[in-house]
């Protein structure tokens, strides 16, 4: 996988100074979620669906939003990539791991958040059972209660491995979301840049 266009600390600092009301992991979740249910457009999209007033007065308004649409169009490209170049805007692995661990399950709440907002019906249009990814979104959403332990605090190994396991496993869960609903992909997209601002 290919390293992020965008650097963390940058978004981190756009949607703080922005005061979007959530945290950088939580939000970039919430645009994948977007991009793999409305295409394009997810950061203005999440804005406007979740009511969050810019602070377009503040004196860099306007490179902080951009920042925010440079990772949209980095998260979309890899999305479409045929190598699999997606990967999660998350903390370093020389992060503490309880922060990683957080930062995780906000990761996956946005994503779960951020399909709801796209307008995604749950339920196979045929039947109405869960549809695989129904089953998918129910996964994360367990995923996003995780929380640090006690018994991870006392064997970190083991519980940095399960966490590496479990970042891989929403990896590919939020890749499987994005080629479901994109069944008719078009690999030219890869190369696209994204109409950023509607």
């Amino acid at each position: 996988m290919t390293s992020p266009a965008v650097d963390l600390a940058e978004v981190v600092r756009a949607v703080a100074e922005l005061e979007l009301g959530t945290d950088v992991f939580e939000f970039h979740g919430g645009v994948c979620g977007l991009l793999c249910t409305l295409g394009p457009g997810a950061v203005d999209h999440w804005l406007r669906e979740s009511e969050v007033a810019i602070r377009v007065n503040i004196e860099d308004s306007a490179p902080l939003l951009e920042t925010l649409h440079v990772a949209e169009a980095d998260a979309w490209r890899a999305l479409n990539a045929l190598s699999f170049d997606f990967d999660l805007l998350l903390p370093a692995e020389e992060a503490d791991l309880d922060d990683r661990v957080a930062a995780l399950a906000a990761w996956c709440h946005g994503f779960v958040t951020g399909v709801g907002l796209g307008g995604l019906r749950s339920g196979r249009a045929d039947t109405g059972e869960p549809s695989e990814i129904d089953e998918i979104l129910a996964d994360l959403t367990e995923i996003s209660r995780v929380a640090f332990s006690d018994e991870d605090a006392s064997d970190t190994e083991r519980a940095g491995f399960d966490l590496a396991a479990v970042t891989e496993h929403v990896r590919v869960c939020a890749q499987l979301v994005f080629e479901r609903l994109h069944v008719s992909y078009d690999p030219d997209a890869a190369h696209a840049e994204p109409a950023l601002r509607h």
